[in-house]
């Protein structure tokens, strides 16, 4: 019911009023127009009646009038006016509640339950801690080998470790500086205009909304493919999957990406939902009314950068410092299975995709109109981040010749604009990628590929125990570059007295006993499916919600106006072009008998609203 586009019919001299008919202006003096918003509330404006602010003018007295009549109480057509009004109203409401009550309501209704306040902030806590919860779980990120990841680990030299001869220095260069545009290029002309936008016609890509996350995704496509084109051009220096760190290390590195991305989707959820006065203002009106009120608003701006610092503040110290090792084998709790790891890798992949959809706005995550102003980011006195630096720096540059310049984008192309929902969801949709990569883990994780081994539990039925391998000279000899060579030297009898159960030698006794278990669970590859299939599901409802939230402003836009549905959809035409259309309905105009008192009457009304 969002957005509505009537067919645009011209204003007799602009001079009008917007946001859902709240007030009509006069025209001539003698006749009103009544604006839709494309973006207005549909409800607050059924067909086209006038205003209260209109109807309470002297000359239409204490009653509302439909807008193709003139506003004159002496004449007989006032009854007629009145009349189609309340008939328009009935039928209005009807088509709500007809529209209301379809089967497929729950995808874009805000009202539904799963989208209440509470409910959204509380997935949103859910992720961050089932987060943490499978970083101290998982047996991989306790693992001392070198971190060894095909296509990743390519990327990762591609871009920080350079050749050490010159030819060699310069070809990365170039390739990397093609691989920038080249990708850069493909992902907002092709993934994001062509695909994305005009194809799939998704409002949530309206004009240049997450371009840059479709060119930071065809830029990794573009550099994986540029990686193996290089190892195939130079022979000697190819680029190594090896990343030069532990696992252990770039464990802890992508947690803290994927906690920060956890802490500014929870930080920016909480701050919209207490700022909310349209969709749920009746919950929380006292606290609302602080939070955005209080100190000019500085409130706010405060307890969400102090939030902020306590939740990072913890979060990385638990990383780093206490991290997991001994003082986690300590702990009252733990000891999950890889079964239990992949039902918590399936509900992480769940609560992220879920939380997008409890959005107010999915799919369009066109923020409404408010009363007090638009949502504003989290921490901050302004809708959206933009930054124009590189496009005043280029300004200030000489400028190309003309040859040149053909090629080359415009100046607003380096303009950065950052909406407050992709800045919440947008880090969500790229740690699905962490996600995957631990899904991978725990479906094909093998104790000899990460420098652990198992011991057998008292009897059959016991769980099998993982220990880790610390040693890094020891190390060094079983693995090369993180593949193993020997995994005879990675088993329990080559670390310990099978009988007595006493370590054989100093580098056996510095093993690490994990909470963690491996029970070779074939039902692993089961439980991590609900996860993989919630990414092609989610999908497949953002393409089909949107394409019912369109049919369904078109098919509103059509009872209001009575049209037959041959007009032009002026819908999809503002969607194609990004811009918001506005509908103007003017009203008949007199004839020239009317006196000079109405027009001084009509004169003053417009001088007034």
């Amino acid at each position: 019911l969002a957005r509505i586009c009537l067919p645009r019919r011209m204003p007799l001299d602009g001079r009008y009023s917007g946001a859902g008919c709240k007030s009509a202006g006069v025209s001539d003096g003698v006749s009103e127009v009544c604006v839709v918003e494309a973006a207005g509330a549909a409800a607050e404006c059924p067909g086209h009646v006038v205003s209260d602010a209109w109807a309470s003018s002297p000359r239409c007295g204490s009653r509302r009038y439909d807008s193709g009549a003139f506003c004159d109480p002496v004449k007989e057509e006032a009854n007629a006016s009145v009349a189609n009004e309340d008939s328009i109203v009935s039928e209005t409401s009807q088509f709500f509640g007809t529209l209301l009550s379809r089967r497929w309501n729950w995808l874009t209704s805000p009202r539904v339950r799963w989208r209440h306040p509470w409910a959204r902030i509380f997935v949103a806590l859910m992720i961050l801690v089932l987060d943490m919860l499978l970083f101290l779980e998982d047996p991989v990120n306790d693992s001392h080998i070198e971190a060894h990841l095909p296509g990743l680990g390519h990327m990762y030299a591609f871009v920080f470790q350079w050749p050490a001869s010159t030819g060699s220095r310069f070809l990365r260069a170039v390739l990397l500086l093609a691989s920038l545009l080249v990708g850069c290029w493909l992902g907002k002309r092709v993934l994001h205009h062509k695909i994305l936008r005009d194809f799939c016609q998704l409002d949530m890509f309206d004009g240049d909304k997450g371009s840059w996350m479709a060119m930071g995704v065809s830029w990794v496509v573009t550099s994986l493919g540029i990686c193996y084109a290089y190892n195939a051009i130079i022979g000697e220096e190819e680029l190594s999957a090896n990343m030069r760190m532990t696992m252990t290390d770039f464990s802890k590195l992508a947690q803290c990406c994927s906690v920060s991305a956890d802490i500014v989707a929870l930080l920016m959820i909480l701050d919209s939902v207490l700022q909310d006065r349209t969709h749920y203002a009746e919950w929380l009106p006292c606290v609302k009314d602080i939070w955005t009120e209080s100190c000019h608003g500085y409130v706010r701006v405060v307890v969400i950068w102090l939030l902020a610092a306590g939740c990072f503040t913890t979060t990385f110290v638990t990383i780093f410092a206490l991290g997991i090792g001994d003082d986690y084998n300590q702990a009252p709790f733990g000891g999950i299975s890889e079964v239990g790891r992949a039902c918590l890798v399936s509900c992480i992949i769940f609560c992220d995709l879920f939380t997008i959809m409890q959005d107010w706005d999915f799919p369009s995550f066109d923020k409404p109109v408010q009363v007090n102003g638009p949502i504003l980011i989290a921490g901050t006195f302004v809708p959206e981040l933009r930054c124009d630096f590189l496009k005043e720096l280029l300004r200030r540059l000489p400028r190309p010749p003309p040859v040149l310049a053909r090629f080359l984008p415009p100046a607003d192309f380096f303009v950065v604009t950052v909406t407050g929902a992709w800045l919440t969801y947008g880090p969500l949709l790229l740690v699905l990628g962490i996600d995957l990569f631990c899904t991978k883990n725990q479906v094909m994780y093998e104790p000899a590929n990460y420098g652990q081994y198992l011991q057998r539990g008292a009897d059959d039925k016991e769980a099998w125990r993982i220990w880790t391998i610390r040693d890094q000279s020891y190390l060094a000899e079983a693995y090369s570059q993180g593949v193993v060579v020997q995994p005879e030297m990675v088993t329990y009898e080559a670390r310990w007295n099978a009988t007595t159960g006493e370590a054989l030698g100093q580098s056996g006794a510095g093993d690490l006993l994990l909470r963690s278990v491996h029970t070779e669970n074939p039902i692993r590859y089961v439980c991590v499916l609900p996860g993989l299939l919630c990414i092609p599901s989610f999908f497949a409802m953002v393409y089909f919600s949107n394409k019912r939230r369109r049919r369904s402003s078109v098919a509103l836009s059509r009872s209001l106006t009575g049209s037959s549905g041959q007009e032009e959809d002026c819908s999809q035409e503002a969607t194609a072009s990004g811009a918001k259309e506005t509908a103007v309905i003017p009203s008949e105009v007199p004839t020239a008998e009317a006196s000079d008192g109405q027009a001084l009457e009509a004169q003053a009304f417009d001088e007034q609203f």
